[in-house]
């Protein structure tokens, strides 16, 4: 590490030999120091050991422009510049160790930024704003109980929500009724039989036992398949209970027994 001031003065050989090693040393190791070199050129090198970096006087000889700052760690360089110029109109790509381009310093065509064909290129905001335009959402149609309102390049959309029988619309809110099932006798009936199908229009619970001592199992039989309703309280001389829920169309059957089924009737 030196510099040199890479003026030969005239002095004894041994001297003027000293110095002008002197001055090799300070070239080989590229002025190398902590401290800017006493003497300064136009155009100088000079690697500033303190903060790594290779800087070159300027022409004007009053300021350094740093080149490059060195790594010594990993053994690698990172560039320290405001401007990057392409050497060509084909634009700088950015690779990684294999070679393959992972940024593309290139801006890309409108065509290519709607398209979105392009993984390494970069989007200016008037290519973001192209692509966006070109991808974005334009129509907004109103569906079943949905209203939408236009307003320039604003969309409003609005439920158009009513009440029903046992239901409560506020706003955004939609509620139970405290008397979502209808309170009336009419949602009743009762009887004798082996087998009941539900033919209300609405789900029924239905709860009863059997008329003989037997008891049994019974069936629920859907659209598409049946399942076995077993409450059996495993006593041959008592009534066996039962209670479910029969849908609309659905069928419980079984050995004789009696009945009180309630519809599930919005209020």
């Amino acid at each position: 590490m030196a510099n040199h001031d890479y003026n030969i003065a005239n002095a004894t050989a041994p001297q003027v030999r000293a110095d002008i090693n002197n001055a090799l040393l300070a070239i080989v190791s590229t002025n190398s120091g902590s401290s800017q070199p006493s003497t300064m050129f136009a155009n100088q090198l000079w690697y500033d050991t303190t903060n790594n970096q290779l800087k070159m006087r300027n022409e004007a000889n009053n300021a350094w422009i740093i080149l490059f700052e060195s790594d010594q760690t990993n053994n690698r360089v990172n560039l320290i510049t405001d401007d990057i110029q392409a050497a060509t109109t084909g634009g700088t790509d950015v690779k990684n160790s294999s070679g393959t381009t992972i940024l593309s310093l290139t801006v890309p065509t409108q065509t290519t930024a709607e398209t979105g064909t392009q993984e390494t290129q970069v989007m200016t905001p008037l290519r973001t704003k192209q692509s966006i335009e070109a991808n974005a959402v334009t129509t907004v149609s109103a569906g079943t109980g949905i209203s939408v309102a236009s307003s320039g390049n604003t969309r409003t959309v609005s439920t158009n929500l009513t009440s029903g029988n046992g239901i409560s619309v506020s706003g955004a809110t939609v509620s139970l009724k405290n008397s979502f099932m209808a309170n009336t006798s009419s949602a009743l009936s009762s009887g004798n039989t082996t087998s009941f199908t539900n033919s209300t229009g609405y789900p029924v619970i239905i709860s009863g036992r059997t008329t003989s001592t037997g008891g049994g199992t019974f069936t629920l039989a859907l659209s598409g398949g049946s399942g076995t309703i077993d409450m059996r309280d495993g006593d041959g001389g008592t009534y066996d209970v039962f209670s479910t829920i029969v849908p609309n169309g659905a069928t419980l059957s079984g050995n004789n027994f009696t009945y009180l089924a309630v519809q599930i009737r919005p209020g």
